[in-house]
């Protein structure tokens, strides 16, 4: 951020990121980083549906909340507009799928 003055260099490289993240994602190989970053990534490009997506992928969630980020994801799901008992019944949701 310090080398980046133009917003739109910022959301691009924010992008690239969200792209490298997802597909990670996709094949089924969720670290702690990419459950750290991805979700933060979605949510700085005000990205709200594909952040509820990421939620949902209870692998993202499971490394945020067994980590101690249960604040973090808690305002995640602030953001998308639920609160917890909507969260719950949406994970509820998931697992059932």
């Amino acid at each position: 951020l310090e080398y980046m003055d133009d917003p739109a260099i910022v959301s691009s490289c924010r992008q690239k990121l969200i792209n490298y993240f997802t597909m990670q994602l996709s094949q089924d190989r969720v670290t702690w980083r990419s459950a750290d970053e991805l979700p933060w990534l979605f949510q700085q490009q005000g990205s709200k549906q594909k952040l509820h997506d990421c939620l949902l992928n209870l692998f993202v969630s499971q490394n945020l909340y067994k980590r101690g980020h249960f604040a973090e994801l808690l305002s995640y799901w602030q953001f998308v507009g639920k609160d917890k008992s909507a969260m719950a019944a949406e994970y509820f949701d998931s697992l059932k799928q």
